[in-house]
């Protein structure tokens, strides 16, 4: 015999309010950990998500009330090339606090600006180092360590832009169950902490402070390049005193810059250069802050990069915008040589210094010629 419908309503209410209670109690405790901010605080300080978190702590500590902030943003090339400290001391007028987060992009950048204005901190200028895509066909909206990088600074408001700028299926599920189970997507590095939570806070506790206070102070690295004998095209004559793993890395380095992009990649990746630089501009001129890009220094053999045949993607995108300021390409061209380069990519302590004085004598002038 079939129950009234009443009856079983009526069996099921209690059930039912039950598993009521405990979704809601699980929205609290998600929106408590993940959507207020703290579980990104307790988090690998050495994985993406630490990182961020570790540059937001970092701009707490050298932002100065009632003082001339310029934040630095960029990828590995600015952590490593640029120095507050010395740029500061260059031009004494300035504090500049170097936030750039190795692996990262202009997406991250401008989720990481947003930040910082919600954390209380109005720069007077942003310098960011141009980004230049890879020639591997990656394409730059799916850059696979975004997500790491920029998920502690979503919103479930973002979700629908968030995920529409981002190509690839995977990526997108990836994003998408973080927004919506966030438990989901930190399961490995929760797991960490429950089995070793005395490790964790260590690092937390003693390990982050220390990194933080050393980053201002970092010198760079020391050690060099060879210098290698080239003809003017380019082309190899000798390998000088290279170690065979130099040798190696600079063979891969050239075939690299030879290796041709496919031209849907290279479109994709321009549009996603002047999408999220625009981005950033707006987010300046919003604010009434000056926005100074700058070339990095491309890598330590100045003969062998591709000769620049039009102009950036990031300087057509901000050639008239009202915030932007884009210093001319070869800016820094002097210091493409093997002794101001560490690795294939990376200044080193000779080049960080030089970067430095002359960036913030290009940044004091552009706020100088701005001022009224």
């Amino acid at each position: 015999m079939i129950e009234p419908v009443r009856t079983i309503i009526s069996r099921l209410r209690e059930p039912l309010r039950l598993a009521l209670a405990v979704v809601v109690c699980c929205m609290l405790v998600d929106a408590l950990v993940y959507r207020s901010g703290w579980y990104a605080k307790v988090a690998e300080p050495d994985s993406n998500m630490g990182a961020v978190t570790s540059m937001r702590m970092l701009a707490a500590t050298e932002y100065r009330q009632n003082a001339h902030n310029v934040l630095v943003l960029g990828d590995s090339r600015v952590a490593e090339g640029f120095s507050a400290l010395v740029a500061s001391q260059q031009q004494p007028r300035l504090n500049f606090i170097n936030v750039a987060i190795p692996g990262s992009m202009p997406r991250t950048w401008w989720y990481l600006l947003r930040q910082f204005e919600r954390d209380g901190y109005h720069p007077d200028a942003v310098v960011v180092g141009a980004v230049y895509a890879p020639r591997d066909g990656t394409d730059l909206a799916n850059w696979p360590l975004d997500p790491g990088h920029q998920l502690p600074l979503l919103q479930l408001s973002d979700y629908p832009d968030y995920l529409a700028s981002i190509h690839a299926d995977d990526m997108r599920r990836q994003v998408r169950e973080f927004l919506l189970l966030p438990t989901l997507s930190v399961q490995n590095d929760l797991r960490s902490l429950l089995q070793a939570p005395l490790q964790r806070i260590t690092k937390l506790l003693e390990y982050r402070p220390g990194y933080l206070a050393s980053v201002p102070l970092y010198p760079g690295r020391e050690e060099h390049m060879p210098a290698l004998y080239l003809n003017a095209d380019g082309a190899l004559q000798s390998w000088n005193d290279a170690t065979e793993a130099q040798k190696h890395a600079i063979s891969s380095h050239a075939a690299e810059l030879k290796t041709p992009v496919p031209a849907a990649i290279t479109s994709a990746n321009r549009n996603y250069q002047q999408t999220w630089y625009l981005k950033i501009a707006d987010w300046c001129l919003q604010h009434h802050v000056k926005l100074i890009v700058f070339p990095v220094p491309r890598g330590p053999y100045h003969a062998i990069q591709p000769v620049r045949t039009e102009p950036s993607a990031i300087r057509t995108a901000l050639v008239n915008h009202p915030a932007a300021q884009v210093l001319p390409d070869d800016t820094f061209d002097s210091l493409e040589t093997a002794g101001y380069f560490f690795d294939t990519l990376h200044l080193n302590h000779s080049g960080r210094e030089l970067l430095s004085q002359q960036l913030a004598t290009q940044v004091a002038a552009a706020l100088s010629t701005d001022a009224p």
